[in-house]
């Protein structure tokens, strides 16, 4: 199923099933694995370089990449509260942060050195991803990074 709105996005990942098989569903082939490690690799590297105070991760799903970053107590923000349950779950005993949030309207100003956004704003059209973009302007410090993937 093609999701392309806020709305539609929600609805979906409110099907406990989906998110439950989230991860093994996309990504245990040998391509999305590497794609995945890839996504790691390369977040890691930008936390090494810049060493971001605040980060933010919009849509973290179940913590795909949040469970292997180097990087301690940042934030994560998704409108699905069943990801947040398993991403919770599978951050237990770590200093992370989990939001019920809104990516279109994200209440923080000028907080965020690092945004990630992955496997998120590519659903949008552009007009949707527009908005994404000033809710994400708004949230970044000034010199601010986005890391996001364009599928």
């Amino acid at each position: 199923m093609h999701v392309e709105t806020p709305n539609e996005i929600e609805e979906y990942y409110k099907d406990k099933d989906i998110v439950k098989k989230y991860i093994s569903k996309r990504f245990t082939s040998p391509i999305y694995q590497l794609i995945h490690q890839k996504q790691v690799n390369a977040i890691n590297k930008v936390i090494r370089e810049i060493n971001p105070k605040k980060l933010l991760e919009i849509a973290p799903g179940p913590a795909r990449l949040t469970a292997e970053l180097e990087y301690e107590n940042g934030i994560s923000l998704d409108s699905s509260e069943e990801m947040l349950n398993i991403a919770k779950e599978r951050m237990k005993g770590k200093p992370w942060r989990f939001i019920k949030g809104d990516a279109f309207n994200l209440n923080f100003e000028n907080e965020s050195d690092l945004i990630l956004a992955f496997r998120f704003i590519f659903h949008f059209k552009k007009e949707k991803r527009d908005e994404i973009y000033t809710s994400i302007n708004k949230a970044l410090k000034k010199n601010g990074f986005l890391m996001f993937d364009a599928i």
